[in-house]
């Protein structure tokens, strides 16, 4: 059988004109009809008439006496080797030139060159980023901050006198000395006979050291008994 035959025996199978069958290769009826004849279809349609026609591509491309098989043949194989070549040489030249320069304009030695200044770069952020962390962390600890405090001061809070619950002393004690020392404590009292709230925000400032410390005293007109108390500022250097 011709590849003709072939062709159109497959074709009227499947139900198609040759209108038909041009139509779903999107090629014209004419080439279509040359293919019948026995002519080799253009290597673009190959893949897509084989689906269609439900044929091999082998038996499409078989040797056929009735048409020059071999020359279109011979014809297509040195059209792939063409642009075969064409894309390796472009690939080739988009990469290297004949300079032995990378398709950016540097040579091997220049990019390897940039790489190492690049590490070192990466590597002397990343030793700035710590530093600075580590610094951060000296200045904090020369500071007194609410995070910080209770490493280098103790609060009491305590009544006056023992058979007396009318009044309490506020008294700061520091293991550093420290300069411009200033604390806010906010504190909640609760009235034995009335059952009253009394907040009262305690103010210290001045200067602390092993030695010295900071004391105010709170006067209340009933006995009561201190809940809780909280610091809400304190600053201060710490020597």
């Amino acid at each position: 059988m011709t590849r003709g035959e072939l062709i159109v025996k497959k074709r009227l199978a499947k139900g198609y004109s040759i209108s038909d069958l041009a139509k779903a290769l999107n090629a014209s009826e004419s080439e279509v009809d040359s293919w019948e004849k026995g002519e080799l279809p253009d290597s673009k349609y190959l893949v897509e008439l084989s689906r269609i026609l439900d044929v091999e591509i082998e038996d499409i491309l078989a040797e056929d006496k009735s048409v020059d098989t071999p020359t279109k043949f011979n014809e297509l194989d040195s059209l792939y080797s063409v642009k075969s070549e064409q894309v390796t040489n472009e690939n080739s030249d988009a990469y290297e030139n004949s300079d032995g320069l990378h398709s950016n304009g540097y040579c091997f030695i220049e990019r390897i060159f940039g790489y190492i200044i690049f590490t070192i770069f990466i590597i002397a952020t990343i030793v700035l980023l710590v530093n600075r962390t580590n610094s951060n962390k000296i200045i904090g600890d020369s500071e007194l901050t609410l995070e910080n405090y209770r490493k280098y001061i103790d609060i009491e809070i305590e009544t006056n006198k023992l058979n007396s619950l009318d009044s309490y002393s506020v008294t700061i004690t520091s293991n550093k000395t420290i300069t411009n020392f200033e604390i806010y404590i906010e504190t909640d009292f609760l009235g034995f006979n009335s059952y009253t709230t009394y907040e009262k925000e305690v103010v210290l400032s001045g200067f602390l050291s092993p030695d010295n410390e900071l004391k105010k005293e709170i006067q209340f007109t009933e006995f009561v008994v201190l809940q809780w108390y909280s610091v809400s500022y304190i600053k201060g250097g710490i020597k």
